[in-house]
């Protein structure tokens, strides 16, 4: 996928079904994530990025948008963009899960 087409995405109606989409991915994310134990790696920094999901109604969509760009640049979101397919929202979960330590940093 081109760069110029994943950030067309952002503001086309069909990039704004994605984000509630994806924000709710993130908050199931974020829910699997609350609980972990302590001696998982990043874990501050995990529970920090589950905070900030969590903080406000808003903040989901929030990290959504954030998020969005290196969400549609995965293979399984390319994959089905390039298919014309919808992505699962198992393929989704997967993806967002993959890429909290990037957006929660690292230690």
């Amino acid at each position: 996928m081109l760069f110029a087409t994943a950030a067309g995405l952002v503001d086309s109606p069909a990039g704004q079904d994605a984000l509630g989409r994806l924000a709710a991915a993130i908050v199931s994310s974020a829910a699997s994530i609350g609980p972990e134990v302590n001696t998982t790696v990043n874990y501050a920094n995990r529970q920090k990025w589950v905070s900030q999901v969590c903080s406000t109604p808003e903040a989901p969509f929030y990290m959504a948008r954030t998020m969005f760009l290196a969400v549609v640049m995965t293979a399984p979101v390319v994959t089905a963009l390039d298919g014309n397919t919808a992505i699962t929202d198992a393929d989704l979960a997967t993806v967002v899960a993959s890429l909290v330590d990037t957006f929660a940093g690292r230690t």
